[in-house]
């Protein structure tokens, strides 16, 4: 631990236990998901993908952010956990409210489609500023968002295909299981399509990487935790302590194991089987991450203002920091990794309730 991180962590703590509501001594909430409660961890969890991703951006430019080594494997938790809490609203809105597929994909592809074209092209327009060259199919690619410049933008993809297949299934299978199966095979089916694709295509970067689809699962997984939710409520109930101490302990094994592996075998080898041992200890880690959360979410309930500020443009938080991490290069190297935070977060921010305001004019008008 170093001061960098110290400080960090304890911005955090401050602005997620701000106002922290437990329930009453013996007794758990009925609703570990509330919207508002829900989006406002969806914030908490967007500021901690930035730090993340600050790391990443830098370490792969050889560029020294060990001050912030501790964030540096915790971005599949914290996407596998938006990931399940979309696939688990999607399955809770069904059952609760009427006709909720009627108008569906404005409600939930084009609220997901503008931002991202709107961050795609900011971000063009900085590399061409910055002098990057682009080839005539590049550049076609590129603004129809085919060829990702920001490899961060991928979560926007893959949720607005997962809510479009969700929509089609429910449209015109409308069996809940059988519908929730296919989905499942479709994680799966997503699954080997990356493991597969070794190099991206020239004109497509899709599926390159094992971020695409390491998270992916627990979109599945929150749909089956909706539809068994009373049971499982239930089962929480007579067995709180236990599950949240058992949850807690598979989250710790899995993650050292997971941790090991990425170190050992990785994603980054032609050899599947390394691949295949790596993602088999790596999901489980998420899924334990999430169900602990969740539960902790039976006993505790966090929310205050600044959550909920920073819930309001969560997707525009992760869409758009890429931006100023890559705008804001050069100060990391002149001027150090706080600097260089600092600068980067102010734009991030700024820009993601700007471009949040902007979608939501687009929206109104269509």
């Amino acid at each position: 631990m170093n001061i960098v991180s110290i400080t960090v962590i304890a911005l955090l703590c401050i602005a997620l236990f701000w106002q922290m509501k437990p329930a009453p001594r013996g007794e758990l909430f009925d609703n570990s998901f509330p919207l508002s409660v829900s989006k406002g961890l969806q914030g908490f969890l967007a500021l901690q993908i930035f730090v993340h991703h600050v790391f990443v951006f830098l370490s792969i430019r050889d560029v020294d952010a060990d001050q912030l080594r501790i964030f540096s494997t915790i971005g599949v938790w914290l996407i596998g956990f938006f990931f399940f809490c979309s696939g688990y609203g999607l399955i809770t809105s069904l059952h609760t409210k009427q006709d909720y597929l009627k108008g569906f994909l404005v409600k939930r592809v084009l609220i997901v489609l503008v931002p991202f074209f709107l961050c795609n092209y900011a971000y063009m327009s900085v590399e061409l500023l910055r002098g990057m060259q682009f080839s005539t199919p590049e550049l076609i690619a590129s603004f129809f968002g085919v060829l990702l410049m920001n490899s961060q933008m991928w979560f926007a993809v893959e949720i607005m295909l997962l809510y479009i297949v969700f929509f089609l299934l429910f449209t015109y299978i409308k069996k809940e299981k059988i519908c929730v199966m296919i989905i499942v095979a479709l994680t799966a089916m997503i699954t080997l399509i990356g493991m597969l694709n070794t190099r991206p295509f020239y004109w497509s970067n899709w599926f390159w990487g094992e971020w695409w689809y390491n998270t992916t699962p627990l979109f599945a997984v929150g749909m089956l935790a909706a539809m068994m939710k009373d049971r499982l409520n239930e089962l929480v109930k007579k067995h709180y302590c236990v599950a949240l101490c058992g949850f807690f302990a598979g989250l710790v094994i899995f993650k050292v194991i997971s941790d090991r592996m990425l170190r050992t075998h990785g994603y980054w080898t032609p050899r599947i089987g390394d691949k295949v041992v790596t993602y088999l200890f790596q999901v489980p880690s998420v899924i334990f991450f999430v169900a602990f959360v969740v539960l902790l979410l039976k006993k505790v309930r966090f929310k205050n203002q600044l959550l909920d500020f920073f819930g309001k443009f969560s997707l525009e938080i992760i869409l758009v920091s890429g931006i100023f991490l890559n705008l804001f290069y050069e100060v990391a190297i002149a001027y150090g990794l706080v600097c260089y935070m600092c600068l980067s977060f102010v734009g991030t921010i700024l820009t993601a309730v700007i471009l949040y305001k902007l979608k939501r004019f687009i929206l109104e008008i269509r």
